[in-house]
């Protein structure tokens, strides 16, 4: 799945970036070398790069890279996370989910829903 998450970002050319609810600096590194050792050349959000905040969010989630999450357009929503979603479509963005419940606040708050399972969604891309 990392493989197909770097090569995704890779065709639309986009940042990859750690954002976790639970967040702890030895987690943000493993994924980020998870990220490298499948082709990642750049991984935002781990350490002090995760030094912006979403405006209405209390959990970790709510800090992000200010090159990545913060100023991005558009932000991919891999796994459900209704309060995440609902804070960046306030700050303007647009939402893409992946959620295997189509009535979750997650779906029906993103400008663009995937129902269906993120193992079995990134890779047909």
């Amino acid at each position: 799945m990392p493989r197909q998450i770097v090569e995704l970002a890779r065709l639309v050319n986009a940042k990859l970036e750690v954002n976790l609810f639970y967040r702890t600096r030895e987690r943000e590194e493993l994924i980020a070398r998870v990220l490298r050792e499948n082709g990642a050349e750049e991984v935002l959000g781990v350490g002090d790069d995760a030094s912006c905040v979403i405006p209405e969010l209390f959990s970790e989630r709510r800090r992000v890279s200010c090159r990545g999450i913060y100023i991005a357009d558009v932000v991919l929503v891999p796994l459900e996370d209704g309060d995440r979603t609902e804070a960046l479509r306030r700050m303007g963005k647009t939402v893409i989910a992946i959620d295997l419940n189509p009535l979750s606040r997650t779906s029906r708050a993103a400008n663009i829903t995937i129902v269906d399972n993120v193992i079995r969604a990134v890779p047909t891309w």
